[in-house]
């Protein structure tokens, strides 16, 4: 397998790629970005613009197999492409990739879910698109007033507020383990979200006494859906209550986080997984966070960005608009408030010196 050559596809795909070549994998990559560390670890990557560029992208590469990261689990691949999938098969993305099938689903199997409004909708509700992650595009609808007239794509979902949550785990499509729970980074003012429901980053591990029984439920999750290598289960812990909000049937956002508080190298997990060599549970050696910086207004990048940290480091020149992410922070510590503490020094410190 380590011979073969892997495309691995997605939004933004360092974290993976990167983590595929320390396990000795021999890939290649394609995303929207053109990172400069994407390139130390892919010196052959991509980068893209539109969706559609990757149909002729895929037509002139050969590759033996496809990792599919963030945002290309809704897309419509070609056959001959699909069936190179490494981990869930394109069906299986889009049956649980499809937030209304999959609230009916939850229902089926008797997970508890926030409410899908039909016709009448209960207020406050989220908005949300019914494909695609990220939270971008979810917003607060307070009252009737704040409906906007055209919401194709779109619906309504009961508002919990609470803790966001996830858990990340690993399957062979009967069997799961959970690797670890995960407090989400999500709307948050000092990274300059774009969105009150944006995917900012995460903290590992989630050090609420709801972590194990989120774990239990994810892992049954898998096992229930009969889902293949590496998902993400999102959850909101209000009190003494745990809702499923989504799954991520393919490699997510807290595969750094992981490896920093666990040491284990999470692309070779899913790899093996896949193929039924499920892990142990791994030890949490330590906290870890990862945060996403957006732009707060349009900049451009003066110089590379090379203090340590720092990670998805864009090239010099690079014009980058308000709302979109600039770069991502990692730290680790001994505790949640040490990890958000380092966080914030090195952004207020070190990034204003490269824009």
């Amino acid at each position: 397998m380590k011979e073969d050559k892997i495309l691995i596809l997605g939004s933004d795909v360092r974290h993976i790629v990167c983590s595929a070549r320390r396990a000795g994998y021999n890939v290649i990559s394609i995303d929207f970005f053109d990172d400069v560390d994407t390139l130390e670890c892919d010196k052959d990557h991509i980068t893209i613009r539109e969706d559609e560029d990757i149909r002729e992208e895929l037509k002139r590469m050969e590759f033996d197999h496809l990792v599919i990261g963030s945002h290309f689990e809704n897309f419509d691949l070609p056959r001959s492409v699909r069936d190179k999938i490494l981990g869930n098969s394109s069906e299986k993305m889009a049956e649980v990739g499809d937030k209304l099938k999959l609230a009916e689903i939850l229902g089926e199997l008797g997970y508890r879910h926030p409410e899908i409004y039909d016709d009448r909708i209960k207020f406050p509700a989220v908005m949300k698109p019914i494909r695609g992650g990220g939270g971008i595009k979810n917003r607060l609808i307070l009252s009737e007033k704040d409906l906007p007239e055209y919401h194709d794509g779109f619906f309504f979902q009961e508002y919990i507020k609470g803790r966001s949550t996830s858990v990340s785990s690993v399957s062979d499509g009967e069997n799961a383990i959970s690797l670890t729970a995960n407090e989400q980074l999500i709307g948050e003012k000092f990274l300059n979200s774009p969105s009150d429901f944006a995917y900012c980053g995460n903290i590992v591990p989630y050090a609420g006494k709801k972590a194990g029984e989120m774990e239990k439920i994810a892992s049954q999750l898998a096992s229930d859906l009969n889902l293949r290598g590496f998902n993400g289960v999102d959850f909101i812990v209000k009190r003494d209550e745990i809702f499923v909000i989504e799954v991520n049937p393919r490699l997510c956002g807290s595969l750094d986080t992981i490896e920093l508080s666990t040491g284990l190298n999470v692309f070779d997990t899913h790899i093996k997984s896949i193929f039924g060599e499920l892990p142990d549970e791994p030890e949490i050696k330590n906290f870890s966070g990862k945060a996403i910086i957006f732009a707060k207004r349009d900049v451009e990048v003066k110089k590379i960005i090379t203090e340590e940290g720092f990670v998805d480091i864009p090239p010099i020149g690079k014009r980058i608009l308000e709302g979109k992410p600039i770069t991502t922070i990692l730290a680790t510590g001994a505790s949640r408030e040490i990890v958000l503490n380092k966080i914030g020094e090195i952004y207020e410190r070190a990034l204003p010196k490269y824009l």
